[in-house]
């Protein structure tokens, strides 16, 4: 009988041995499967922020950090600058030189963005061959500076494509202030008055220039 109860035990003993054995190894399986649908959540939701070719912010993301940076800017009394620019005869290389060549030039463009860039800037692609560097805190001087050492970093990345760009600075300081529409409307603006001007050319947007309403 002392056997018998001894070779229970030891069964009873050896089974509870394996239950906590596997109820910790699903532990352990539980936080690193957490982990890891945790990490591609993160990866799922910055994918969804930036644009697929250039790795740069989509338009829509764009739109939500200007947004942030303009109530930023009303709440702290600070400027914030953006400059918008387009890429002059890139439809002309798209169509001789074919799409692949196109996107070859908006991801070397991308590049110099990054590459020119601070850390406190932020790039986008607009869409298309448009391109915008949102500058926090920040000076019309400060904005035509970067915009000069852009179009130097750009006619590097391109050499030889034929493609230049025109750049368009608009500024919404604390004593005029616009919504990210209008900011957006009036960098165009400034742009597509650059682009009437040989590549490379540079224009701010003035303060009492026109927008037409959508």
């Amino acid at each position: 009988m002392f056997d018998l109860s001894f070779t229970f035990d030891t069964y009873i003993h050896s089974i509870m041995d394996e239950v906590r054995r596997s109820k910790e190894e699903l532990e352990s399986y539980t936080e690193s499967l957490e982990e890891v649908i945790s990490e591609r959540t993160k990866l799922l939701r910055e994918q969804a922020r930036l644009d697929g070719l250039t790795n740069l912010l989509n338009q829509h993301s764009f739109y939500s950090e200007l947004k942030k940076e303009l109530l930023r800017g009303q709440r702290r009394n600070h400027s914030t600058v953006l400059i918008y620019f387009d890429l002059d005869n890139f439809k002309k290389l798209n169509d001789s030189q074919g799409h692949k060549r196109g996107d070859e030039i908006l991801v070397a463009v991308a590049n110099a963005m990054q590459s020119t860039i601070r850390e406190s800037e932020i790039a986008a692609r607009y869409g298309g061959d448009e391109f915008c560097v949102i500058l926090p805190e920040s000076s019309i001087q400060a904005a035509e500076q970067l915009c000069q050492r852009l179009c130097e970093a750009i006619k590097k990345s391109t050499e030889g494509s034929g493609i230049s760009c025109s750049m368009g600075i608009a500024i919404s300081t604390a004593e005029n202030h616009y919504d990210a529409n209008l900011l957006v409307k009036k960098a165009d603006k400034a742009m597509y008055a650059a682009k009437k001007e040989p590549g490379f050319t540079i224009k701010v947007a003035d303060e009492h220039m026109e927008i037409p309403s959508p």
